[in-house]
């Protein structure tokens, strides 16, 4: 989906399923006050918030959004809407943020499985949120995919 067709409330829509998941006792304030760039305006200005990460390329922008809400278990998740590879769709992701961390020998076994485990539990919420996103009709790369592999097998039409 083209980022001019998604709508604010779309992500708001995202942020609701994001934050059940993430926080099944309850969101923390500081998470909420996050979120106040949403309650009002359009796409444009949701994601013009200071709370809004956007990646830089070299180019400008390169069609990235991120917005920290962390979870119960790990504060660095992120609710991002970024751009397909090589096309000018949007679509809403999880980057759990947690994959980036090289344990060498001299990091405990003890530490290692701690952090194994929130990783484990980063990757269960990324396809519940995910699949969520995915049954409430947003933009997701799993619809993405489907959609264009949809398209590829939609049998052609002659006109006679």
């Amino acid at each position: 989906m083209r980022l001019p067709d998604i709508s604010v409330e779309s992500l708001r829509k995202a942020v609701r399923i994001f934050l059940e998941a993430a926080y099944p006792d309850g969101v923390p304030a500081a998470v909420l006050e996050r979120l106040g760039c949403l309650t009002q305006g359009d796409l444009g200005t949701a994601l013009d918030c200071a709370d809004v990460e956007v990646e830089e390329g070299c180019d400008g922008p390169r069609g990235r959004f991120a917005l920290r809400l962390g979870s119960s278990d790990y504060p660095h998740v992120r609710l991002v809407l970024e751009r397909c590879s090589g096309c000018d769709d949007f679509v809403f992701s999880v980057d759990t943020h947690d994959t980036h961390f090289l344990f060498g020998p001299e990091v405990s076994a003890d530490t290692r499985q701690r952090f194994e485990a929130v990783q484990e539990k980063n990757r269960r919420l990324k396809v519940d949120v995910e699949r969520g996103w995915t049954a409430a009709g947003l933009p997701t790369f799993e619809r993405f995919i489907h959609d264009g592999m949809a398209a590829l097998h939609a049998p052609c039409h002659e006109t006679a």
